[in-house]
């Protein structure tokens, strides 16, 4: 489960980290429902999945307001920041979705759209 997280509240870059594990996790669970054999050829998501995705969505989007986060954005090294792994949560989650036709989430030349 996801915990969630409030503009207002101030984490430290380990307790950041530690929510996009969290987050990781959530997701991971996620899609082991729709793979394999049977599962892959799902066209429909869950509603309780859907909603754990939206809770992680949730949860990215404050989290990459941190300033713990937000200290990070345009160090040499991008890809192994947090903010970075936010952004790629962010894509890979919205692309997950869009592979569903009961998800609202669709795929607009190359961009993800609701």
């Amino acid at each position: 489960m996801v915990r969630p997280l409030d503009y207002s509240t101030q984490l430290s870059l380990e307790e950041a980290e530690e929510r996009l594990t969290d987050i990781g996790r959530e997701f991971n669970r996620v899609k082991s429902h729709y793979s394999g054999l049977i599962g892959m050829f799902k066209k429909n998501m869950g509603k309780r999945d859907q909603e754990v995705l939206a809770d992680c969505m949730g949860v990215l989007l404050p989290l990459s307001m941190q300033r713990s986060v937000q200290e990070q954005i345009g160090h040499l090294d991008d890809e192994g920041t947090v903010s970075h792994q936010i952004n790629e949560n962010l894509g890979e989650i919205g692309m997950y979705l869009a592979r569903f036709g009961n998800t609202g989430v669709t795929i607009l030349e190359g961009s993800i759209f609701p």
